[in-house]
């Protein structure tokens, strides 16, 4: 593991990678070279076939800081080693297949002295092969413009139902005071971090601009239907929406849904039947997610992650 040195910077961006090093080049260079800009690669144990190609990467990008993990760990692993080296004075996360866009430069000018816990910026979206226009980005898309005629509940939905890191300035003694990490989780493992962040910031801004692409390809472990991704599935997001509901907080995260809806359209009654008796341990009845669905389904707001009115 290759170590920083003790150098105070204002940004510290981090990039987990796993086996995309033609994707993460082009991440690197849609960030501009800036002596307040700490960027940290935490390579998460790719395969040896592609070491060459990460090799010339690292070469290429001399000034950035290459993490090598000696295990896969996943991207929740690979952000947390990268928090351990970073010293920036805000945080920005980003995924080695996205890339920034141009106006990030100088939006990194304009927030050097920002006092708001989080800034939450807009997102662009395309294929990552094609870059043809994509949706990966809706949900933010449609907070910001919600943002404009309903700042409160579009506010509630950047703090607790946006769970991207990514398209976030993020203060990193906001982390350090609430000693904030990512879940280790196969899936999802943003989840918990975003919700928290959102629940301990003293103050947020909005910014309209996108700053971010993100990109659209084929393979996604947050994609993966297997009974054992369901079942975790439901126990990271029935453990939010009851973080949520203990702390009075008026917002649902639909996700927490999705094994019930899959497994009905499967018609697969045994599973689905599973799945009601795993979520008992966090407090739900099957009467509970039923009427749920339900509700959200009358109000045409199944398969989106929305706020409560």
């Amino acid at each position: 593991m290759k170590c920083m040195q003790n150098e105070d910077f204002t940004y510290s961006i981090i990039i987990p990678h796993y086996n995309t090093p033609d994707l993460l080049r082009r991440c690197l260079q849609s960030i501009p070279k800036r002596p307040d800009l700490q960027v940290i690669v935490v390579d998460d144990h790719s395969d040896p076939i592609f070491l060459p190609a990460l090799r010339d990467v690292q070469n290429e990008f001399s000034s950035i800081i290459f993490i090598s993990t000696s295990k896969n760990g996943g991207g929740g692993s690979a952000r947390n080693i990268g928090l351990q080296q970073a010293t920036g004075r805000y945080l920005i996360f980003a995924d080695a297949d996205d890339f920034f866009l141009d106006c990030f430069n100088s939006i990194l000018d304009e927030y050097q002295v920002e006092e708001s816990d989080i800034v939450f910026f807009n997102s662009g979206s395309v294929d990552s092969d094609t870059l043809l226009l994509a949706h990966r980005s809706f949900q933010v898309n449609r907070i910001h413009e919600l943002f404009d005629t309903h700042p409160k509940k579009a506010e509630l939905c950047f703090r607790f139902l946006f769970g991207e890191p990514w398209c976030k300035l993020i203060k990193r003694s906001l982390l350090t005071a609430h000693q904030i990490q990512f879940d280790e989780t196969p899936i999802h493992n943003d989840a918990h971090f975003s919700y928290l962040i959102g629940f301990y910031a003293r103050s947020i801004k909005v910014d309209h601009r996108p700053l971010y692409c993100v990109t659209q390809r084929p393979s996604s472990a947050s994609k993966s239907t297997s009974d054992t991704t369901q079942h975790l599935r439901i126990e990271i997001f029935a453990q939010k929406n009851r973080f949520l509901a203990d702390h009075g907080i008026k917002a649902f995260d639909e996700i927490m849904l999705w094994p019930f809806k899959y497994y009905i359209k499967q018609k697969n009654w045994k599973q689905l039947n599973s799945c009601f008796q795993h979520i008992k341990h966090f407090g739900y009845s099957r009467m509970d997610i039923l009427l749920l669905m339900s509700i959200r389904k009358i109000f045409h707001l199944n398969n989106t992650n929305w706020c409560k009115v």
